[in-house]
């Protein structure tokens, strides 16, 4: 959708009255190099949160969605496991004030988590997590595979997390 259509998407909100339409930032080619950044210390992210309730308020958004899918990988900073949190802590401190709603998106691969996400602490500010469950397999394997199975074949290694039920 480009910018200039979020009035349409916004004005169905007249037609069905319970609607939520959530702004996404981020992304797969956005890396994680600017969320490393704004999330890094308290002025970067007051900035941010400051100018995300402006824009959602002005453009009628319900609210915000983070595609942050590998905080502390692609660009970021190992920091961003901790860094994470407090951004969501501080976006959700302000959401509150306004009656907006705070989701994530992250990716839903093991290793992705387990470098980059305090489930703890991000469920605390959240109220929605969206997990990427497609995608575990691809053609960057060396081998043929569903690209989001449910199960795991029986082995004991990286391959063996790349499903969903894991």
């Amino acid at each position: 959708m480009a910018w200039e259509d979020t009035k349409k998407a916004t004005s169905f909100k007249t037609s069905y009255p319970h609607l939520k339409v959530l702004l996404t930032v981020g992304g797969w080619t956005e890396g994680s190099k600017n969320f490393s950044l704004i999330a890094s210390t308290a002025n970067s992210r007051k900035i941010f949160v400051e100018s995300v309730v402006k824009l959602l308020r002005e453009h009628n958004f319900d609210g915000l969605d983070i595609n942050w899918q590998h905080p502390g990988q692609r660009g970021g900073d190992p920091k961003d496991k901790s860094t994470f949190p407090l951004l969501l802590k501080d976006l959700k401190e302000e959401f509150n004030k306004h009656n907006l709603l705070l989701t994530i998106l992250i990716n839903g691969k093991k290793f992705h988590l387990d470098a980059g996400i305090d489930f703890q602490a991000v469920t605390q500010h959240v109220d929605w997590i969206n997990y990427i469950t497609y995608a575990f397999n691809g053609p960057w394997e060396n081998k043929t595979a569903c690209s989001s199975p449910m199960r795991s074949k029986d082995q004991n290694n990286v391959v063996s997390f790349a499903n969903i039920l894991y």
